[in-house]
């Protein structure tokens, strides 16, 4: 079976911003002998407004970040699919070696949200000793 890639929404009638999951499947069977794709977090989120289902993909104004961030692990299964294939591959063993890829871009993403956030507290705080 060939490999293939799929992000869909994890609730796609959310009225505000849902995550972002992929889908990645490659034949894998568990022991039952059932098709047990990887169902993987991306860490990214969309309203479903701005989801394009047939691209699978973001739209919309910030729409750039997120689709470059699914694009790069979308990469990432594929070369670890590649590496790992003939070494028993499993959905776990994927999702633990994407984990290993990914933290270093969503640890810097949630830093620089937590900059931002605690950048206006300083200014609030600081325009509260002014007064």
């Amino acid at each position: 079976m060939k490999q293939k890639v799929r992000f869909i929404l994890k609730n796609p009638v959310a009225v505000s911003s849902t995550a972002i999951n992929m889908i990645f499947s490659w034949g894998y069977k568990d022991e039952k002998g059932n098709y047990k794709p990887l169902k993987y977090s991306t860490g990214q989120s969309v309203n479903p407004k701005n989801w394009n289902i047939e691209e699978q993909r973001a739209e919309g104004s910030y729409s750039d970040g997120v689709n470059s961030e699914l694009a790069s692990i979308e990469a990432d299964a594929y070369k670890l699919y590649v590496k790992l294939k003939d070494e028993g591959l499993t959905p776990g063993l994927l999702k633990s070696e994407l984990d290993k890829n990914q933290p270093i871009t969503r640890n810097i993403k949630n830093w620089a949200d937590s900059a931002k956030y605690e950048h206006i507290n300083i200014n609030k705080q600081r325009s509260k000793l002014k007064v």
